[in-house]
């Protein structure tokens, strides 16, 4: 299997995945299936203090969906005003 894209979808949790938001990600040569290349992606406009589930599936050149969802990944925003050099621990990645 060979991706020339890949789908990146997240809600807010517990929103069902029918209100997902969807991002295509092209990549500039095929991957296949099992290959670890790292991909950068932002999501933007997320809300603070909020959970959100995200979940990847690849595309083909046609525009396929390749095999399954990933497992979902569970994240929590940083609160307003939270920063990395707080010395109390203000955001959870799950």
């Amino acid at each position: 299997m060979n991706a020339s894209a890949y789908k990146l979808s997240w809600k807010e949790y517990p929103q069902p995945w029918s209100e997902a938001q969807d991002k295509l990600i092209h990549v500039s040569s095929p991957m296949s299936a099992g290959v670890t290349d790292k991909i950068r992606v932002s999501v933007d406009d997320l809300l603070p203090s909020t959970t959100y589930c995200l979940r990847l599936i690849m595309i083909d050149a046609s525009g396929n969906e390749l095999g399954g969802f990933s497992p979902e990944l569970i994240v929590d925003t940083e609160a307003v005003g939270c920063t990395p050099g707080q010395k109390s621990s203000c955001c959870v990645v799950q």
